[in-house]
């Protein structure tokens, strides 16, 4: 069970940091002392099954989802109040949202919302009211600055930073936020990733998961 608790911090290390443009040092070295203790942790957004591997079975489930999110500043002071609210200032060329990159999967979320919306992005940077991000953390930070309104980050990453989400993305509105897992069919520890995995998905890990702003899904 210690190792078990060891290998989610592990698995929250890695997963928390893995929009923010860099490596978490401690947790990488950390997964290796775990993974010379003869576990591995690998964690990735959004995977199909064919990038994972070889699973065993149907072991492979969809076990969190990392909600997107419209976060402010501490106060709020421009009073952001949801997605439908902000589309409105926006198409009338009020406010300043901050967004990420085309190229990251947050800004990729948030296209979708605009689409959603009917907004255009290039109408939208030309009245001024957006700005960018290369990744998650340099959005979340404009939003703690208070450079912006607001900004579309992650729940985890807006529970991370203290700051407040006043609006929840649905799935019609930008798809859904999945990580999966699965005990993979070329482990070398075949009984301890089984057993690692059902308490992924027990009381006590699901605690931490929704501590830190995740919804376990399994």
């Amino acid at each position: 069970m210690r190792a078990f608790k060891q290998l989610l911090s592990v698995l929250l290390c890695l997963v928390l940091f893995a929009g923010c443009g860099g490596k978490s040092g401690p947790a990488e070295q950390l997964a290796r002392d775990l993974e010379d203790r003869g576990f591995r942790v690998s964690v990735t957004r959004d995977v199909s099954p064919a990038e994972m591997g070889p699973a065993l079975g149907d072991s492979r489930i969809d076990l969190l989802e990392n909600k997107v999110v419209l976060a402010v500043p501490e106060g709020n002071p421009k009073n952001i109040v949801s997605f439908d609210k902000l589309a409105d200032r926006l198409g009338a060329g009020e406010g300043f949202l901050a967004i990420g990159n085309s190229d990251v999967p947050v800004g990729q979320y948030t296209r979708k919302i605009f689409v959603h919306y009917g907004l255009d992005e290039q109408s939208l940077a030309d009245a001024g009211v957006l700005t960018y991000g290369s990744n998650v953390k340099e959005v979340t930070t404009q939003v703690i600055e208070g450079a912006v309104d607001c900004g579309i980050i992650y729940a985890t990453d807006a529970y991370s930073a203290g700051l407040e989400s006043v609006d929840e993305a649905t799935a019609d509105m930008c798809g859904q936020v999945i990580y999966p897992a699965a005990v993979l069919r070329n482990s070398a520890h075949l009984d301890e990733a089984k057993a690692f995995l059902d308490y992924l998905t027990g009381e006590d890990a699901g605690k931490v998961f929704e501590s830190v702003g995740f919804t376990p899904l399994a």
